[in-house]
């Protein structure tokens, strides 16, 4: 079906502001839709009732633009707008797609019917809050984007309907760490985030990784016929817990004879890839971690038995290799530290797993 945009007036929308970005989603084949049974009978969401605000385009189409011409990496992919497999490794815009989320989430919202805003019992606001704090060389609170302060400084003239009664009805997309966004987001009573990383406990809408790979979306994944790996692991040697699996693998692979282990130099040196044989089964892939591409990462996913996840620079790189992981249907293994409220899968004291990772209860059994 086509986009429906929010708006009192039953006018065909113009390309501007969120028209803009329609146009420029529907460019691309296998763009975001919503599911069959997303709004279905019984559900709670068949009774939203949503109103999206038309904001100007450098609120949205223009921050994923604004990608194409801050990084000089070129990437055979657009900016979380379809499924695509990078075929090579694009620098930051490869690994900041996993805070974009926020993307195929206004996306879908685009194809709610409308209604008048008297009626809505939910107003989408389409900033992508996150992305613009990138944009801005931003990473942590993102004081420094003149585009989010511009925006809180214009809140009421930006969303006419925003009134404190209804507050808790104004969706925001904000597909980071909270600890990464602005405070006035942090402050909101209804925002989409990455989870929780300290406690107390958070009240935000929270989402997976967004997963990008099209060999990896439901209409076009089978389970791989051979597992010949039995680990996959690459990554860099830049914390004790990584240290550790790094030196535990490579003891493991002295001891069984049955491993491929490439490093550019020593042991102990950054972007090592580890590839464990079932054995009796065909050799791996020789590969180092600077040559592998997103696409081929996950390849050798799918060829894998159990899949390492150890805690990363920050908890989405490491919340994207454990949902990659599940996605190639490889078995994540994770550290369970001692955390607040619950184990916690990527540092010591950090908020439990029910806080900070998306269905956590259902996925892995916790209490």
């Amino acid at each position: 079906g086509s986009f429906l945009v929010g708006a009192a007036s039953e006018a065909p929308l113009k390309a501007s502001g969120l028209a803009a970005l329609v146009e420029e989603a529907e460019k691309h084949v296998g763009s975001p839709r919503l599911h069959a049974t997303d709004f279905a009978a019984g559900r709670p969401s068949s009774n939203l009732k949503v109103f999206i605000y038309d904001l100007p385009s450098k609120y949205h189409v223009d921050v994923l633009r604004g990608f194409d011409q801050k990084f000089t990496l070129k990437s055979n992919c657009d900016f979380m707008l379809s499924p695509c497999d990078e075929e090579t490794w694009a620098g930051k815009r490869s690994s900041l797609r996993q805070v974009g989320g926020e993307v195929p989430i206004l996306l879908k919202f685009l194809q709610v019917p409308k209604v008048a805003p008297e009626l809505a019992n939910l107003f989408v606001v389409p900033f992508f809050i996150r992305l613009a704090c990138v944009l801005a060389n931003v990473r942590f609170r993102c004081s420094g984007s003149d585009l989010v302060r511009q925006f809180f400084q214009d809140i009421d003239k930006l969303l006419p309907y925003w009134r404190p009664e209804n507050a808790d009805r104004h969706l925001f997309l904000a597909t980071g760490e909270p600890h990464t966004l602005p405070l006035e987001v942090m402050s909101l009573p209804l925002v989409v985030t990455q989870g929780a990383i300290w406690p107390p406990e958070s009240q935000h809408v929270v989402m997976p990784i967004s997963e990008p790979h099209a060999q990896l979306q439901p209409s076009a994944y089978s389970p791989s016929s051979s597992r010949d790996l039995l680990f996959m692991y690459t990554g860099t040697a830049n914390n004790i817990p990584r240290r550790l699996l790094h030196e535990a693998l490579v003891r493991f692979s002295k001891r069984h004879q049955a491993a491929h282990f490439r490093c550019p130099s020593s042991v102990s040196t950054r972007n090592c890839s580890t590839l464990l044989e079932m054995p009796g089964m065909r050799r791996g892939d020789d590969a180092k971690a600077s040559e592998l591409s997103p696409s081929g990462m996950v390849s050798l996913m799918r060829r894998s038995v159990f899949c390492p996840c150890p805690p990363a620079e920050n908890p989405a790189a490491g919340t994207k290799r454990l949902w990659d992981s599940l996605a190639a249907g490889c078995l994540p293994v994770v550290i369970g530290f001692p955390g607040l409220g619950g184990r916690n899968w990527w540092r010591p004291g950090g908020s439990g797993l029910p806080r900070a990772l998306p269905f956590a209860n259902s996925l892995l059994g916790c209490s």
